[in-house]
């Protein structure tokens, strides 16, 4: 899905100008799309825990704080909270598996993923540059900078990650699942809360174009979440 916005303004003659300009759109075409875990929500973290795992195919906080049996991402935050205009938090998103990851994708678009094109990350995850640590900041009043209020959320940032990794006898990488979180990852320091719109395909292959028909959370079509379908 894409779209293309262009404004037009009437002149004293009542024609719409700019008259006779030619807007050019470029298609890309499909060519393997796959189904996968797509889910586009925030997720409260547990009362009263400072680490939790996150399964991305459950789509829920791991064992004893959800039904998720894999630890995909490992959420760490710490955080003084005094009140909304006084804090200051950190989150910190780790991984289980040595060769686990995240790397970073700017958007080139402006930084409004609701416009433009949908298909602005790689059609295929790459095979190296994934980092083990990503650390989101939030903080405000004398915690803050001038003037009072700082976060490292960038609106442009989105992200290709690397979960499940297995290794061969040689430490090499044998086989792990990849997705991609579009738009930035999202922290709500009170209540605490990360939001994103993830993707992930389970074949154990670099492919990421998703087949929009085919998200396998095949309940998720509550109000909120209608999004989950896009590619």
């Amino acid at each position: 899905m894409s779209g293309l916005a262009h404004f037009f303004y009437r002149t004293r003659f009542g024609m719409w100008q700019p008259w006779g300009k030619e807007l050019t759109v470029i298609m890309r075409p499909i060519v393997n799309p796959v189904p996968m875990y797509v889910r586009h929500n925030f997720f409260k973290f547990p009362p009263i825990v400072e680490e939790v795992g996150f399964d991305l195919e459950k789509s829920d906080w791991v064992i004893p704080h959800g039904q998720g049996t894999q630890a995909d991402f490992v959420f760490k935050v710490e955080r003084f909270w005094n009140d909304a205009a006084n804090y200051n938090a950190t989150m910190t998103l780790t991984f289980s598996n040595p060769l686990d990851g995240i790397r970073v994708f700017k958007d080139d678009g402006g930084g409004d993923f609701n416009a433009g094109s949908w298909f602005r990350l790689p059609r295929m995850a790459p095979d190296g540059g994934y980092q083990a640590k990503l650390e989101i900041r939030k903080s405000a009043g004398s915690y803050g900078y001038s003037p009072g209020y700082f976060s490292n959320e960038i609106d442009d940032k989105n992200y290709i990650f690397r979960v499940r990794s297995e290794v061969d006898e040689n430490g090499k990488l044998k086989q792990a699942m990849y997705g991609k979180i579009r738009g930035r990852i999202k922290f709500s320091p009170g209540p605490v809360e990360v939001g994103m719109h993830y993707y992930l395909n389970p074949d154990y292959t670099r492919n990421l174009e998703y087949d929009p028909e085919r998200n396998l959370f095949t309940i998720l079509r509550s109000f909120g979440e209608w999004n989950v379908t896009h590619p």
